[in-house]
């Protein structure tokens, strides 16, 4: 997803200019329960309310959770021990490491400048880093070695055919002087965000190794705005960070760490391809060996000659490039498209794009789990960015806290989660809020990119908009094989998967706190969130290129029952296939019978495997078009026909930061989730409540007994 604040980080660019303290007109009341019936005293106490304290000193978080100030806490990887053993009254502190997360803490080179432009360095650094000492030393051990940009067990990660880099001081010297560089001659930055001490301790650690090799080095820290800025534009020599996935496939791993953003004009896959074949598909070709198979790659044409090991599946892959469409590199960085349209280390390789176009275009799931072998394996060789290993999850909490639960890709709702209701309460020092059972408190650090979804590509901006905004479909807590509707209460595509239709739950309000002030959801609501995504052009809008945002639109049921008549649309839910004749044959297999806002087909220029992992995104959360646009909405949707025509928006909506739709939901987010932000001082504190106009505000009755 995006990068972490705290443990990684999304890479983005968004506004900063979050005012210094923002209240909505409710900040002073919270909203009051009502116990059921059936319930006097209730065993649960939910979360009406969630209060990040920011704090970057590790000191002072460890401190607070010390002192039962915080129920959860972000710390250094090397301060475990400080909360390890903890009491407070009566409760005791948990510290979990048990689960291998599908994230990556690796350092970026910029490939665009010297010597890093030479992957011969790129290898020598590769060897000149104690690996071991980083895991042990700043990670406490909870850092797994790994090789490529692919998480275990991921498909495509793979130990096959690749070096496995280890601390070898010699070797990287001798690397340097095989590749004719010199490393007096260069000065190199090493730059980590301020605030995250385990970074300064990894760069602390490469400037006294590097500088064993002769290089001058140097180290800085920006504040995590800046940082981003500098990352995604190109302006910087090393940087490290980490990659939390958006969605769960291989894809936005490869993608992400490797694609060089080459258009392609043509893309061919042949399966059980034979050197004939290649030699009249390729003018030249790479052979890429994995364990079970042969992937090879090179340009459309005729010629290439290659040798094929015998017993072994061949997947080729032709290509011609667009050279037209495909932006330079320099463009790219000055569009700040780091970690976006390109990967962050601003490396291109031809072959590799079309690996990884191949991939994303492929739906057989044998073929892409061995093209992304072929990436993997490709990644490893070229190393435009060196993987230091695969995290470890630190959750450190106090036991009060109840059913917490693990998502590799989002952070817990904190409404499904809950506390004893014999917690402590304690004073956190911020207005006159108190750590009690119905106040979950989380110490942490940084401040999010933009509270404006479509402007945020990390992972604290997400987590908010995890807890005040809904997608289309979700992740059921730790549900990782299906989506469960959340907006869509049904969907169905055609055969060929290039278009799908999502019928949207009727009776949503979004609420603004700001004004008091709700606005129904509806089909052409979400077809300007996904559009408006596009607009804005932020890095996160890279993943609006799987779709043909001005093809899609809202429909009417009527309109939806007529396509129904003419095409043949197949549903899957729930292990159910079905070729879908009528709305209701819809709505029964999804088991549902209440009221609906439309239906909003979408439209994507080629199949997409993974793409409803990608509708659940938090930068799709669907916001209220009328909150946006203001006194210009009935000019804008007359102008766009309602969204039949949604190119017509661009006289309404302007490309980057100065957008006023922007400029508005980064200071004033509105949404339709299980909370709201009730205020915020930035870099200070974020305090979110319950949203009384929630959708599903029913769940918290029947988990609690507590009613808005």
């Amino acid at each position: 997803m995006a990068f972490a604040v705290v443990a990684s980080g999304c890479i983005g660019g968004g506004g900063q200019t979050t005012p210094t303290s923002t209240a909505s007109p409710t900040s002073t009341a919270s909203p009051t329960s009502s116990a059921s019936p059936t319930q006097t005293q209730p065993t649960k106490a939910i979360h009406k309310t969630v209060l990040y304290v920011i704090n970057d000193d590790a000191i002072a978080r460890i401190n607070l959770f010390q002192t039962g100030t915080v129920d959860n806490v972000a710390i250094p990887p090397e301060r475990i021990n400080d909360v390890k053993g903890l009491t407070f009254q009566g409760y005791n502190s948990v510290v979990k490491t048990d689960i291998l997360q599908p994230i990556l803490t690796f350092i970026v080179f910029n490939t665009q400048r010297e010597p890093f432009n030479n992957p011969k360095v790129r290898e020598a650094l590769a060897y000149a880093i104690p690996y071991d000492q980083i895991s042990q030393n700043v990670y406490s051990g909870n850092l797994e070695r790994n090789w490529g940009p692919i998480p275990k067990p991921w498909p495509g990660y793979t130990e096959y055919g690749i070096t496995k880099y280890d601390y070898n001081i010699a070797k990287a010297k001798q690397m340097l002087q095989e590749a004719g560089v010199d490393p007096s001659k260069y000065k190199i930055e090493l730059i980590y965000n301020a605030g995250n001490s385990a970074r300064e301790k990894i760069m602390t650690i490469l400037q006294n190794v590097w500088s064993q090799l002769g290089f001058q080095i140097t180290v800085s820290s920006y504040e995590w705005p800046v940082y981003l800025g500098k990352t995604e534009k190109g302006d910087y020599d090393v940087y490290v960070v980490g990659w939390v996935p958006d969605y769960l496939d291989s894809d936005n791993w490869v993608g992400p760490f490797l694609y060089g953003a080459t258009n392609f004009k043509e893309l061919n896959v042949k399966v059980d391809a034979t050197a004939d074949d290649i030699s009249s598909m390729m003018s030249k070709a790479e052979v890429i060996e994995t364990d079970d198979g042969v992937v090879v790659v090179g340009p459309k044409g005729s010629g290439a000659s290659v040798s094929l090991p015998s017993g072994k599946k061949v997947i080729a892959v032709s290509y011609v490039v667009d050279e037209e469409n495909t932006p330079s590199v320099k463009e790219l960085m000055e569009q700040g498209q780091g970690f976006g349209a390109i990967n962050p280390a601003f490396f291109r390789d031809t072959d590799v794009d079309a690996l990884v176009i191949a991939a994303r275009r492929e739906t057989a799931p044998e073929v892409r789990t061995e093209l992304f072998k072929a990436l993997y394996i490709k990644g490893n060789q070229l190393v435009p960015e060196v993987i230091l290993g695969q995290n470890r999850q630190m959750r450190v909490y106090w036991d009060w806290v109840k059913g917490r639960y693990y998502h590799p890709t989002f952070a817990e709702r904190y409404d499904l989660i809950w506390e004893d209701p014999k917690a402590p309460s304690v004073d956190v020092g911020i207005k006159d809020y108190k750590n009690d059972p119905n106040t979950y408190v989380i110490g942490t650090i940084g401040w999010p990119e933009s509270f404006d979804p479509a402007m945020t590509y990390e992972t604290f901006g997400w987590e908010i908009w995890h807890e005040i905004g809904d997608t289309l479909v979700t992740y059921w807590k730790e549900e990782t094989e299906k989506v469960t509707p959340d907006l869509a209460v049904a969907w169905a595509h055609n055969e060929d998967g290039t278009e799908w239709y999502f019928v949207i739950r009727g009776g949503v309000k979004a609420y603004d706190p700001w004004n008091d002030k709700t606005y129904p959801i509806d089909a052409t609501d979400v077809a300007f969130t996904f559009w408006r995504v596009k607009r804005l052009g932020h890095s996160v809008s890279w993943m609006t290129g799987f779709m043909d945002l001005d093809k899609s639109q809202p429909l009417t049921e009527q309109e939806f029952e007529n396509v129904l008549k003419s095409e043949k649309l197949i549903a899957d839910y729930n292990g159910k296939s079905i070729e879908v004749k009528s709305m209701k044959d819809l709505l029964d297999l999804f088991g549902y019978s209440g009221e609906t806002a439309g239906v909003y087909k979408l439209v994507l220029p080629d199949p997409y495997a993974p793409i409803l992992g990608v509708v659940a995104d938090p930068f799709l959360s669907v916001l209220p078009a009328e909150y946006l646009l203001g006194d210009k909405y009935d000019e804008a949707m007359k102008a766009a026909d309602n969204g039949k025509n949604p190119k017509a928006w661009e006289a309404y909506v302007q490309e980057g930061e100065q957008d006023p739709t922007h400029q508005l939901i980064h200071k004033y987010p509105v949404g339709t989730g299980p909370y709201y932000v009730k205020e915020y001082e930035e870099n200070s504190y974020i305090v979110l409540a319950l949203n009384p106009y929630y959708w599903n505000k029913d769940l918290w009755e029947k988990e609690y007994g507590y009613k808005p």
